[in-house]
Order: C-alpha cells, then structure tokens, then sequence
C-alpha cells in the first residue's frame, strides 16, 4: 500500500490523491479537499504549486483551490492507478485460485488412489485372515487326531510286537532240526561234509549221510571280532581276539532226534578243538550250538554279555529258548525278549 507523503500513513486507493506531476500521493484531507470531491488528473499537490513561477502579472490573483476539483454527492472514483491496482489484484487472485483449484484436483486424485489401496490392503488382509483362521482349524483338527489314537497307537505297536515274537516262533521252530558248527577253521576247497562225519567220529555218533538234509558254510567272514562262542550248554566262554573269525557250519538234519543226540553229545565231550579233526592250523576249539533265528542270535549274545558282566554263571539255549541261571541250585529263568535282559541281570 502507499503511504501518505504528508502525513506518513497508508491509504487506500478510495481516499487518496495523486499529484500530476510529482506522483506523490495524499489523504484528501490532508491537501484539504473534500472527501466527497472529485480531483481532475491535472491535480497538483502544494508542493509543486509552490514551485510554479508567477510571471509578471503579480496583480492577478491566484486561482482558487477549488477549481481543481468538483464537490459532488456522489461517491468518489478511483482513478486509472487504482483501477489498475485492482485489475492486477484481480488477475493474481484468479491464478491462485486457479492453481488452488489444480493443486485440490490433484490432492484429490491421490486421495481416490489412497482410498483403493487401502480398500485393496483391506480385501488382502481378509483373505490372509480367513487363511489363517482355516490353518488354525485344520491344525487344531491334526491335534485332536493326533491325540485321539494314542491309544491305538499303542496297541498297535503290541499287536506288531506279539506278531514278530510268533513269526519268530515260526522261524525258530524250522529250525528244530538244525546246529551251528562255530570256530571251525575255514579253507578253499575243503569237504563240509567231511567235517560233519569227522566230528561224528569223535562223538561217537553213527551218522548216515542221510540223515543229514545239507550243510554249508553260513554268513560272511568277519575281522577283528572276538572268535569265542558259547559252549555245549551255551555258557559264556571268551577266545582270542584280532583273528579271522571263521564261518558257521549250518547242519540241518533229517529228524530232531539226531540231532538231540549231537547235542548231547557235545556236552559230554565238552572240549572239541580243530586239531582232533585233524583240520590243518592252529588248533581251535569248536563249539555246536542249536541253530537260532536272527532275532534270537542277537537276544542271547546280548544275554551272554550282560551275564558275564553280572556274574551269572550260566547261559544257555535249548528247543529255541534261551535260559539262563545265576549259579547252581538256582532256578533257571527265561529270556524272552531285550526287555527281559534289563529285569533279570540286576
């Protein structure tokens, strides 16, 4: 805004006046004028009147103030400067709000853009929710099932475990007829069948070649490992160890009978090496045992060493079964299974 230049304050372009030639502007009432006035654009301020030389006609009165401008009842004008103020103010203010208007457009758009993402982020979310909430149900579900057939579960491990204990009853009892012939040094091309009847010599036993059905060689050659077995009775007994552990002769007879006879007779021999069958090397002491199933090899390996270690003075098997006895007089007691070996070796 301009200021006054006679009083120094602002003023509007309705109550000021403006010199013609110096520009400056005025209050009217402070060039007294009227408000009321209209002022020609010729209008000159005192200042500038003041500067005007008179020439010589000093005798001729100045003219009055009053001609210069016209009172009217009617409201002022502005004249072209404020007309032209207020055109540029005009223009201004339609290009703010031109650009408001813009800018508005624009923030609206982003709000719309918003408002779809957040609708989107909303619909995801729900779905993740109702997937989640499925999850939850199905694994609540695999929980109550899970919990349900504990029990199942346990009686169908005691069916399985009743039904390998009678397939290895079954097993066993094919092998009623059978001996296993351990310790026996083994050579390349020698005659089992041979050693069968060499061993049969030296029991005293009559042996038929038919009342053997076959004999082999069985399981693979093993290094490293002890090469003691059980006796006769199966009684614990120790050998050497760091040699080759030779191959079991499996002999399978024709009748259990005979081969009740082989048994017993191995137990009052008691002592049978490799040098009384006259077989080449080291002689070796050779131990005949009942023929077991796997399952009842391992169960009486693994009774013979937690007897060794218990002091108990006899394991043994007869007819399949695996017995053992702490010491004589005692009552021999059963080894049915590894959970058996923990109860009774105490």
């Amino acid at each position: 805004m301009v200021k006054c230049s006679s009083c120094g304050k602002f003023l509007s372009a309705a109550e000021s006046v403006r010199c013609g030639k110096c520009s400056c502007s005025f209050h009217k009432p402070c060039v007294a004028i009227p408000e009321t006035a209209t002022v020609k654009s010729l209008w000159l301020c005192p200042g500038c009147k003041l500067k005007i030389p008179r020439g010589d006609n000093t005798s001729t009165p100045l003219k009055g103030l009053s001609a210069e401008y016209t009172v009217s009842d009617s409201p002022p004008h502005m004249d072209d400067t404020a007309h032209d103020v207020t055109e540029e103010f005009r223009v201004d203010l339609a290009l703010e709000i031109r650009s408001f208007r813009n800018e508005l457009g624009g923030l609206r758009a982003e709000v719309r853009e918003c408002r779809a993402d957040i609708a989107e982020l909303k619909s995801v979310i729900n779905r993740y929710e109702e997937k989640i909430t499925s999850m939850e149900n199905r694994i609540v579900t695999l929980e109550t099932n899970m919990s349900i057939p504990t029990s199942a579960v346990g009686t169908l491990e005691v069916a399985v475990a009743e039904l390998k204990a009678q397939l290895n009853d079954k097993d066993q009892e094919l092998l009623s007829n059978d001996v296993d012939l351990t310790g026996i040094p083994e050579q390349s091309g020698e005659n089992v069948m041979s050693i069968v009847r060499a061993i049969a010599v030296k029991f005293g036993i009559e042996l038929d070649d038919r009342d053997v059905v076959k004999a082999d060689r069985v399981g693979s050659s093993r290094r490293n490992r002890i090469s003691g077995g059980g006796d006769a009775s199966g009684a614990v007994v120790g050998g050497d160890a760091g040699e080759q552990r030779p191959r079991a002769i499996a002999v399978r007879f024709t009748r259990q009978t005979v081969r009740e006879q082989w048994l017993r007779a191995a137990r009052v021999r008691r002592v049978l090496t490799s040098g009384d069958i006259e077989i080449p090397g080291p002689s070796r002491r050779i131990y005949i045992n009942e023929r077991l199933t796997r399952v009842n090899r391992r169960l009486f390996f693994l009774a013979r060493q937690a007897g060794s270690e218990r002091r108990w003075k006899y394991v043994w098997t007869r007819n399949g079964r695996i017995l053992a006895r702490k010491s004589d007089g005692q009552q021999s007691v059963q080894i049915r299974d590894e959970r058996d070996i923990s109860k009774v070796f105490v």
